[in-house]
């Protein structure tokens, strides 16, 4: 008898319920339950009430692992033909991203940051959607000097056709240079986008 994917939830639910108390980790969770972070790894929790009550031992973990523990791999010149080692890397990235929002969301913005900035050390693909990430925090922080540097990075980059790079944009202007004539260009730009995206029913 052949298990349908239906057959393999249900078993796989049944396990996480009898042995979440253990402590169960996977590398990619599956979409049943309340998953955190963990480091590299996401630890199964039942409900959002019992991860809220292990949330101080969580953020304890992953500042550790994070702080102390992990290396980074480091693309080079001589190392940048090794496609497994992009592909580590690359998942560290985006590991450093959930861990930095969640010092974020729990009141740790410095924290949160650090995190970031060492995603700006690295050659890494994502370095333009850090830069995003770090300036919004600034801003939210309404830490205008700060956030102004980076948009100063930003300058040359072309991001009119991105709309989160433009919605960052826009609240950058609107809390730290709200005279600034750039505001309404970037509201254009903004609809433009919503334009190409909205389908057209004429096509179907």
């Amino acid at each position: 008898m052949i298990s349908t994917n239906n057959d393999l939830m249900l078993n796989l639910e049944y396990f996480l319920k009898k042995n979440y108390k253990k402590g169960i980790y996977f590398e990619t969770p599956p979409a049943i339950g309340i998953w955190k972070q963990i480091g590299l790894l996401w630890k199964y929790y039942p409900n959002e009430a019992s991860a809220k009550n292990d949330l101080k031992k969580i953020i304890t973990l992953n500042k550790l692992y994070w702080n102390d523990l992990y290396k980074i791999p480091i693309i080079t010149k001589k190392n940048n033909k090794i496609l497994h080692l992009q592909v580590v890397q690359s998942h560290y990235v985006i590991l450093i991203k959930k861990y930095s929002q969640l010092l974020a969301e729990n009141g740790d913005m410095e924290g949160a940051k650090i995190a970031l900035k060492k995603i700006l050390k690295l050659n890494s693909e994502d370095k333009l959607n850090t830069k995003f990430i770090l300036m919004n925090l600034y801003v939210f922080e309404k830490k205008c000097p700060e956030a102004k540097k980076i948009k100063v990075e930003l300058n040359n980059i072309d991001y009119s056709k991105n709309k989160l790079f433009l919605e960052s944009v826009l609240e950058y202007y609107q809390t730290c240079e709200p005279k600034n004539v750039e505001i309404n260009k970037i509201k254009n730009q903004i609809k433009q986008v919503d334009l190409k995206n909205t389908p057209n029913l004429k096509s179907f």
